[in-house]
């Protein structure tokens, strides 16, 4: 399983998502952040994964395809 390492200010970003989510619906706060942390799962164990742009650039990939 790879581990997922996040930017501090990626993971206040999630935070701060889940928390205006939560306002509303604290239950769909969460599984909002499950389903993106699977997301994120997934695309490090998978880097190829998505449909290349070269369009912008070569190296560049686009999620969800």
């Amino acid at each position: 399983m790879t581990t997922l390492r996040f930017a501090p200010l990626a993971e206040a970003d999630i935070d701060d998502i889940h928390k205006f989510i939560s306002d509303d619906d604290p239950d769909i706060a969460d599984r909002f952040v499950r389903e993106l942390m699977d997301v994120f799962r997934m695309l490090a164990e998978n880097p190829a994964a998505g449909r290349q742009r070269p369009d912008l650039d070569k190296s560049l990939r686009f999620f969800p395809p």
